[in-house]
């Protein structure tokens, strides 16, 4: 039997079929070898410090990467 599809079809029925495959994954099977830059690339700033407490993220910065923002907000 064959089925006679038009390139538009089959791309439609991908998409289906792939939808269905993916809602399948856990998250972690999702983001297999994908670089951790790569993802979060994909989220604005403010996305990507939420749930996190500021000694969380102040943490990540060097002492005077601080200094040169206190700085910067005192001159505001």
């Amino acid at each position: 039997m064959t089925l006679d599809m038009t390139p538009e079809q089959l791309t439609k029925m991908g998409e289906m079929w792939g939808e269905v495959f993916l809602n399948e994954l856990t998250i972690e099977e999702r983001l297999a070898g994908l670089k951790s830059q790569d993802v979060l690339n994909q989220f604005k700033p403010e996305e990507r410090l939420v749930g996190l407490k500021p000694e969380e993220w102040l943490a990540t910065l060097k002492p005077e990467e601080i200094e040169n923002y206190l700085n910067k907000i005192k001159q505001k």
